[in-house]
């Protein structure tokens, strides 16, 4: 099968959009984004089906905009083209037909599988589509795993299989372990079998005699009866002596509060305390402000001097940039006026004078009655001719002649020199024009002069201006006028503020002394102390009165007297041991009781043999299972290895060699053990896939799914996708990697390259360019 061409009707970020494929090398190129995977998975939708169901992991490819879902692809196969619709993804829609009939097949999805052959989508994703997830999670595999993942590439579709076995293998492994101590269900079966057997011995061993049962509950029968006349007769001692101890705790400790109230100090003034309080509060909150400051009066006045100079400076710097201003506009309007370039040098009288009077004057003379002896001929001649009926050469005649009058009396006059030298500028102009800007001229050089005078000025200010800012720099630099006035009053303010608050600090300081001093304390800390004990004294106080009230009208003499004695077998504490010594006894007498009620109904022995059988039917049923699990094991392994026996040397061999290109000879052969894939490197040493780079296992990877392609090609020839899966391998290998893929892809096999690295070359589908066209 060679895929030709794709037509997206609305798929992910596509739409409306056809793809023409080569039938051997296809490099698709673009930027992330550019819609490379959507492509790749649109084909694979188009060929297996597209996903139905949604979930957080599941990209569906919804349009972006609403519209229609699917499109069309045509492929060939066995030299037939066909042409394949589907549309919509839940309900969708499938039409097959080929292309050089209409021949539209009833059953599309079924011919569809006809024409894949014995390939559905996931043995297709195990063989012939990849990408760089794919390649990221193999090598996230243990050793073992990914031996078993690279021999299944030599037997498609034994995956499930193999999963099988493997769950029946762990099924029995989890269910009974290699030693009796494993914690297996089995294991634990078998120990608590044991254990039964053992318990059950002891049972038969551990009955009591009757006799002894009976002997045993009379005699706690009678000592029940003994501690309960005791008791009775120590109940109205008691009772009296009870009352009295219940106030000896209260009166000692009342006693002990009395003592520590006598040596307490006395109480602090609560006014003094409460002011102290305040002034502590006020002293908080008042603003960190220092109490003098860096600047000095005599300081702020001489810079309120320099920032009056500064400004002043500043003022007339402003004003001769405005008259300096005018002055250009005018000078600049006064030579647009005459169209001089530059200013000219103003005439001497005597050049002025010859102007007025010089020879030029006489020839323009002369110009313009020639001019006016051409106007009168041309009349002349214009009249005869139009008497003699010749009216269309004279109006000709007419009009030279009136052209050659116009230039002789206008044009010649204005071109006549004066007899004279001038200075540079004046040239194209007439003598009455020169003459007539001789006021312009003087204004003009006024104007320079007076400019010039406006800049010496201004870089004669420049100096006092920069040493008037530099006296303000410790205000900022480069500030304005109202910035440099502004900062200034803060800094008087902040002066004028730090000498107020200093004093009111000292006032707050002053008094708080005083207080200490009255109350007898060496500061904050000792005076918070002092609160802290009086408190205490307070709540003792509080305490000792509540135990005298507890002790009510009791006679305080003998219970000192009850204080101080001490009596060991006090009738209260003899009540409590008559007691629990009682208690015991009844529950003896109980227990005795319920064993002989027992021994009479008692089955113990009978249901213990009962569960022994039931135990042990259990554990024959699980062994059945576990030996059935391993056997199943095996027998799926070794039907397996069968299967394989001839065809993954064939793959291994055919692997090795591609991996020698793509590693540029420095690994030369992919070997198997019996749970194990090793690579050997030029040098003879061997390795495991963990101890390769991620670049050079993934590259074994590839090296044996290209193998397994090619040798399946001659019964199973589908189109290869791989979807960026080469971007760990450096640029040599990745170069190397497509030349592998062109010699495949010359061999009739079609390869679909999708890529976000720049290629050259032929056969080369850039989306950057089809993205830039919508």
């Amino acid at each position: 099968m060679k895929i030709k061409q794709a037509h997206i009707i609305g798929f992910g970020q596509w739409r409306d959009q056809t793809f023409d494929f080569v039938t051997q090398l296809q490099i698709i190129q673009g930027l992330n984004e550019s819609g490379k995977t959507t492509l790749h998975q649109f084909l694979l939708g188009m060929l297996f089906g597209f996903p139905q169901a949604k979930g957080r992991r599941i990209n569906t490819y919804e349009p972006l905009e609403q519209g229609p879902y699917g499109g069309t692809i045509m492929f060939d196969v066995a030299g037939t083209d066909y042409e394949l619709t589907r549309l919509g993804r839940t309900q969708t829609t499938v039409t097959l037909r080929t292309v050089a009939t209409w021949q539209q097949f009833a059953d599309a999805e079924q011919t569809i599988a006809e024409l894949l052959g014995p390939v559905d989508r996931d043995l297709y994703l195990a063989v012939f589509s990849f990408d760089q997830e794919a390649l990221a999670q193999i090598f996230a595999l243990r050793p073992d795993e990914f031996a078993e993942h690279l021999r299944t590439l030599a037997t498609p579709g034994s995956e499930q299989w193999l999963a099988l076995a493997n769950r029946w293998d762990k099924e029995a492994t989890n269910e009974f372990g290699a030693t009796k101590t494993a914690h297996r269900p089995i294991n634990e079966a078998l120990t608590a079998l044991a254990n039964q057997r053992t318990d059950l011995q002891a049972t038969i061993a551990n009955r009591p005699s009757v006799n002894k049962l009976e002997s045993a509950y009379e005699a706690a029968r009678q000592q029940v009866a003994t501690l309960t006349e005791r008791q009775s007769r120590l109940t109205d001692d008691a009772s009296e002596q009870a009352a009295r101890q219940q106030l000896v705790p209260v009166y000692q400790r009342w006693q002990q509060l009395q003592q520590q109230l006598a040596h307490a100090d006395e109480p602090l003034d609560t006014a003094l305390v409460d002011e102290a309080d305040r002034l502590e509060a006020q002293l908080r909150v008042m603003p960190d402000v220092p109490t003098t400051t860096t600047v000095t009066q005599e300081q702020l006045n001489q810079t309120r001097a320099a920032l009056d100079e500064f400004a002043t400076l500043q003022q007339q710097q402003r004003q001769a940039a405005a008259q300096q201003a005018q002055f250009q506009d005018e000078r600049d309007s006064l030579l647009q006026t005459h169209h001089w370039q530059a200013v000219p040098a103003e005439l001497t009288p005597f050049q002025v004078k010859a102007l007025q009077t010089g020879t030029g004057t006489a020839v323009a003379a002369q110009y313009r009655r020639a001019g006016i002896g051409a106007l009168a001929f041309g009349v002349i001649l214009l009249i005869g001719l139009a008497i003699a009926g010749q009216l269309l050469a004279g109006i000709i005649l007419f009009i030279l002649l009136a052209g050659v009058g116009h230039v002789l009396y206008r044009v010649m006059p204005k071109r006549v020199a004066p007899d004279v030298t001038l200075p540079a500028g004046y040239e194209g102009m007439t003598n009455e024009q020169i003459i007539t800007a001789q006021p312009d001229v003087q204004r003009l050089h006024g104007l320079i002069a007076r400019i010039q005078e406006l800049m010496t000025m201004q870089q004669t200010v420049m100096p006092d201006m920069q040493r008037a800012e530099e006296r303000l720099n410790w205000l900022g630099y480069h500030l304005t006028e109202s910035e440099y006035r502004q900062r200034l009053a803060d800094e008087q303010a902040q002066m004028t503020t730090a000498g107020q608050q200093a004093v009111t600090r000292a006032q707050y300081q002053q008094r708080l002394l005083e207080i200490y001093q009255a109350l007898d304390v060496a500061g904050a800390a000792a005076l918070q102390a002092r609160r802290q004990e009086q408190q205490a004294i307070l709540a003792k106080q509080r305490e000792a009165d509540l135990l005298r009230e507890q002790l009510g009208d009791a006679d305080l003499t003998v219970l000192a007297a009850a204080s101080e004695s001490v009596d060991d077998v006090a009738p209260s504490a003899l009540a409590m041991r008559l007691q629990t010594e009682l208690a015991d006894a009844q529950q003896q007498l109980t227990r005795l009781d319920v064993q002989r009620q027992r021994l009479a109904t008692d089955m113990t022995i009978e249901a213990q043999q009962q569960a022994l059988a039931n135990q042990e039917a259990a554990v024959i049923t699980d062994l059945q299972a576990y030996f059935t699990n391993r056997l199943a094991s095996a027998w799926v392994n070794r039907v397996f290895n069968l299967a394989i026996g001839d065809r993954l040397p064939q793959l291994l061999s055919s692997a090795s060699a591609l991996l020698a290109r793509l590693t540029q000879g420095n690994y030369t052969q992919i070997s198997q053990t019996k749970t194990l894939i090793k690579v050997t490197r030029q040098d003879g040493v061997m390795f495991t896939v963990a101890q390769l780079s991620k670049g050079t296992a993934e590259q074994v990877y590839v090296a044996m799914r290209l193998a397994f392609v090619k040798l399946v090609a001659p019964t199973l020839a589908l189109p290869i996708m791989i979807d960026d899966a080469f971007v760990d391998f450096d640029t040599p290998r990745q170069e190397t990697m497509l030349q592998v893929l062109a010699e495949m892809a010359a061999d009739e096999q079609q390869i679909l390259y999708f890529t976000a690295r720049p290629t050259t070359g032929h056969h080369i589908l850039d989306l950057n360019e089809l993205k830039g066209d919508k």
